[in-house]
């Protein structure tokens, strides 16, 4: 199966987003730097924010519907669980 530039490109953006959403994700489960340095936490969430945000401004617009609900309404550990299997799994 030959793929196009663009399901390249846009495997490699989910890649990306996936590792944005995981990120997240980590920083959330940090307890101890949340109850060490807050300030520190509080950036480091930013951060992984802005990340997201930045990957999924550069999706296209016809993405999976499941995607599209789940990144609208914040649901970041079920949108990393569709790209896993939907792109990472089907393709690792």
């Amino acid at each position: 199966m030959e793929l196009s530039l663009h399901t390249l490109h846009s495997r490699e953006l989910l890649n990306h987003l996936a590792q944005a959403l995981q990120a997240r994700l980590d920083v959330i489960a940090n307890h101890d730097l949340r109850n060490r340095d807050t300030a520190t936490h509080l950036k480091k969430l930013q951060e992984a924010s802005e990340s997201i945000e930045h990957c999924v401004a550069l999706l296209p617009t016809e993405i999976d519907p499941h995607l599209r609900h789940y990144l609208e309404r914040r649901s970041y550990d079920k949108a990393l669980a569709w790209i896993k299997e939907g792109i990472i799994g089907k393709h690792a």
